[in-house]
């Protein structure tokens, strides 16, 4: 019959409790239930019923729940769960995502671990003789990344065996890892190995190798090699396969799967898989060498070049393949070497332009050490500005820094592979700059680059290409001081004070080292000097007036020539005194004249015949030394005159012999 008796929820009080008719099993309804419906509806529900009775029980049925010690943890840190269910559960059924182990049949389970940083639920279902009830707590535990403890790098390795029994370690390197038990990387030690036939994966350590273990094995990431060591059981005979992602492994380095009964060699980078089908073995180490590939552009020709990673092989043949065989270093003077450093730069010939693949391992130590004056340094695995460098002592770089591409340019930026002259004012070190406060040390001389700047622009036939500077006197440092002149073969243009810029209103000297003729020059930026260049001899072979964006060409193999301002011309024409006078058997006649014009200079004898033309042509106005070899002439007294223009003068001179 229909129950009108009403039903008041509140007496309920949220437990469960159980209708009964005589036509219908218990139902168990929770509080949450009996919200959903109104009192008609219930009413309405048991009228389909034919009984005469209906009864209200409340029933045992377990009320899930649970409580823990903490929510919020670091990755690495274990949670302890505590059972806070009514009455009576009998069984409990935990599920923990994310976390180790990932489930539970225990009422209070405890060091229940996360290692990855996330958002985590948690579920519990319990039991008793009435039933069963389950309660998810979303968002429960919340994971995050130990700021004091980083990782450089980490990767996941799942054994999975016959039966299908699947479980994980975790391997990788952090600068705050140890040889013992990090907490804050998660690591833990395990107990004991169960007995065979239940399913066990773990990494183990030395000293024994099989009583100290953890699911998360993380080494120091200054080591340039490790071994990692996995132990495992399967629950059934048969295969088990290892699965990983190679993408997780640091690009500097290489990872092999091995074992030496088998000859087991795996490359890990290049697969992602393995199937060990040998029951007998319980091991398998992963080897990791820290070994990077660094790509080294070189042109064809000299190159001032360095090495950033310790190769197995540092000799200059293994390294470029044989293509050139020994370098020249520097040390206080060049030296012919076979075999490279760190650290250090190198002058070397390359038949053709190419790019090389340098494997090696980055050199753990940051500093380069110097000596007292010029040194060619190679820089670190980065490129570094000048202003990120630091030196011990302070002060000590007393140049700028230069590199070589078909001539010497100052930098601001060093990049691996390249070599770089540097002067120092004493012995010392430097490193990059760690520390935001320090100053650069270093201004580099992009002035000397300005459009206001005269510059002198020397070309060889192959394109090799230099400039020197001239500017006010006030402006030039030490600065501006070259590297020592290259080894014979390169391509190389400098004042003979050793220097790329020099004073306006000087005469230069200018050195030219090792160039494929003809030579090919051009000045730009006169602003109102008048320039002339000369060989360094007498101004017979070469002796022109520099102009603007005008080429001059050179094809005589001189090495040395002579720059001149209009400005520092005599004022006047003069005839000097030989030297030394009385000579055997040769002297020096210098004379001067004071715009361009024909000389003639020539030798008379004590008759007045002319004995010897010395010079006889245009000259350009100027100081010009001429030397009289007399060593077919006899002993007497001689005499010397010039003409140019209207001006004549004689001197006279003896030969004693």
């Amino acid at each position: 019959m229909k129950s009108t008796t009403p039903i008041d929820l509140s007496v309920l009080n949220g437990n469960p409790f159980i209708i009964r008719d005589s036509c219908e099993s218990p139902l168990s309804v929770t509080r949450s239930k009996l919200n959903y419906y109104n009192e008609n509806s219930f009413n309405q529900e048991f009228t389909r019923c034919a009984s005469h009775s209906v009864d209200f029980t409340f029933a045992n049925y377990p009320y899930a729940n649970f409580t823990s010690n903490r929510q919020n943890i670091f990755a690495g840190e274990a949670i302890n769960f505590t059972d806070a269910t009514t009455n009576n559960p009998t069984s409990w059924t935990w599920t923990f995502p994310g976390g180790s182990p990932s489930s539970s049949n225990l009422r209070n389970p405890a060091n229940i671990r996360y290692n990855t940083p996330g958002v985590y639920n948690v579920t519990l279902q319990v039991s008793n003789s009435f039933g069963s009830t389950s309660i998810t707590k979303p968002n429960y535990i919340t994971v995050t990344e130990n700021s004091n403890c980083p990782v450089t790098w980490q990767s996941n390795i799942i054994a999975t065996d016959a039966a299908g029994k699947k479980d994980s370690v975790k391997i990788g390197m952090s600068p705050n890892a140890t040889f013992g038990i990090d907490t804050c990387l998660g690591e833990y030690l395990l107990p004991p190995a169960p007995p065979a036939g239940i399913f066990d994966f773990r990494m183990i350590f030395a000293p024994t190798y099989l009583l100290d273990a953890s699911k998360i094995d993380m080494r120091q990431d200054i080591l340039n090699n490790s071994i990692f060591w996995m132990n495992f059981q399967p629950s059934v005979s048969g295969p088990i396969t290892f699965t990983w992602d190679p993408s997780m492994f640091p690009t500097t380095g290489t990872f092999y799967l091995r074992e030496d009964i088998l000859g087991t060699n795996i490359n890990m980078k290049l697969q992602n898989s393995f199937s060990l089908n040998n029951a007998g073995i319980r091991h398998l180490r992963i080897d990791y060498e820290f070994r990077a590939t660094y790509p080294i552009a070189v042109t064809g020709g000299w190159n001032l070049t360095s090495i950033p990673l310790q190769s197995f092989d540092m000799s200059v043949a293994s390294l470029f393949e044989f293509d050139v065989t020994s370098a020249f270093g520097y040390n206080n003077g060049y030296s012919n070497v076979t075999t490279l450093s760190n650290g250090a730069g190198y002058w070397l010939n390359f038949p053709v332009a190419k790019n090389y693949e340098i494997v090696g391992i980055f050199n753990p130590v940051k500093d380069i050490n110097v000596v007292n004056g010029w040194n060619i340094i190679g820089p670190f695995e980065e490129i570094i500005p000048v202003n990120e460098i630091v030196t011990f002592p302070p002060g000590l770089f007393a140049s700028s820094f230069f590199e070589y591409k078909n001539g010497y340019f100052s930098e601001d930026t060093l990049k691996p592979g390249k070599g770089y002259w540097i002067k120092t004012n004493s012995a010392g070190k430097f490193m990059k700059d760690t520390n935001d406060s320090f100053l650069p040390l270093i201004s580099g001389n992009q002035d000397v680059n300005a459009d206001n700047r005269l510059r002198i622009e020397i070309r060889d036939n192959t394109g090799n290409t230099s400039s020197l500077y001239l500017t006010n006197s006030s402006q030039i440092t030490s600065e501006y001081e070259l590297p020592p002149v290259p080894p014979s073969g390169i391509f190389d243009i400098r004042f003979s004070s050793d220097k790329y810029v020099e004073a306006l209103g000087n005469n230069h000297n200018i050195k030219i080292n090792s160039p494929e003729r003809p030579l090919f020059i051009k000045v730009y930026n006169l602003n109102g000097h008048r320039l002339r260049l000369k060989d360094n001899f007498d101004g017979s072979f070469l002796n022109t007036l520099l102009k603007e964006n005008e080429e001059v060409v050179i094809n005589s193999s001189i090495d040395n020539l002579l720059l001149t301002e209009e400005s520092n011309l005599p004022l006047t024409y003069e005839l000097a005194q030989n030297y030394p006078n009385p000579f055997n058997p040769a002297t020096t006649i210098k004379y001067q004249i004071p715009k361009d014009g024909i000389v003639k200079l020539s030798i008379y004898n004590m008759l007045g015949q002319e004995v010897k033309m010395l010079v006889n042509g245009f000259q350009t106005g100027g100081y010009y030394t001429v030397n009289f070899n007399a060593s077919d002439f006899s002993s007497g007294v001689y005499y010397y005159k010039i003409e140019s223009g209207s001006f004549k003068e004689i001197k006279s001179m003896i030969l004693i012999k």
